[in-house]
């Protein structure tokens, strides 16, 4: 990966994501971000519109990795507590559960 990527992007927060979950004693897992992508179908599982392949961060629509439980609410970072969503959905959402993750944890 080139520093600088998106790939290489997306791994370095996937490392700092697994690095807070495993700080406050939760489960971490190493997982590929763009298989999470591509299992989600690049769709944002927040508001269901596809998410863009070619935008970055800071754009609204770019791809994001989100944890349906938060970790500082305690969630793991796992392959399973993961989502694809919109960089502008998930910081809509901040350190908060939806309703239905809420339900299901």
């Amino acid at each position: 990966r080139q520093k600088g990527s998106p790939s290489y992007q997306a791994h370095r927060r996937a490392a700092k994501a697994r690095r807070r979950a495993m700080e406050r004693g939760a489960d971490a897992e190493r997982f590929d971000p763009f298989e999470v992508f591509d299992r989600d179908g690049w769709i944002c599982y927040l508001c269901g519109v596809a998410v863009s392949r070619v935008d970055k961060w800071p754009h609204r629509m770019a791809p994001t990795i989100d944890h349906k439980v938060p970790i500082s609410r305690g969630g793991p970072d796992t392959f399973e507590n993961v989502a694809c969503a919109h960089w502008g959905c998930n910081q809509d959402k901040g350190a908060t559960q939806t309703t239905e993750d809420a339900a299901n944890a």
